[in-house]
């Protein structure tokens, strides 16, 4: 209740920052989305990490938020989690797949060739 934090209208620290209530805060960072979906910057993306907690801080200040909220959150975290298990995860290849050699690789089997048909000529 007697709790606050600084916030930014624009989403920047080095900007003018407004001392409000913790749950003003939170509600403005969970509805921002509901009011610039298209935006470039928006506050959820960077806090959906803790998205929950920021949730239920919300729900005891008593602040109704937008009834399309919960569902962006959750297309949000949905969305964090594909990308961050597309960065971990490498695509296995189809079976049967054989990599194309590496430009060293090709080198040294270039080398290699042409000192097989230089021994076979020295041969002859």
């Amino acid at each position: 209740e007697r709790s606050t934090t600084f916030m930014s209208l624009q989403g920047l620290p080095e900007l003018p920052t407004t001392k409000v209530p913790l749950g003003v805060a939170a509600w403005y960072v969970l509805a921002a989305s509901a009011f610039s979906p298209s935006g470039k910057t928006e506050p959820i993306r960077a806090h959906i990490t803790h998205a929950k907690p920021l949730i239920a801080l919300q729900a005891l200040t008593g602040y109704a938020l937008p009834s399309e909220v919960q569902a962006h959150v959750d297309r949000m975290q949905m969305l964090s989690e594909l990308l961050e298990s597309a960065k971990n995860e490498r695509p296995k290849p189809p079976p049967g797949f054989i990599p194309k050699p590496r430009k060293r690789e090709r080198l040294q089997l270039q080398k290699q060739k042409k000192s097989e048909v230089l021994n076979k000529i020295a041969e002859l």
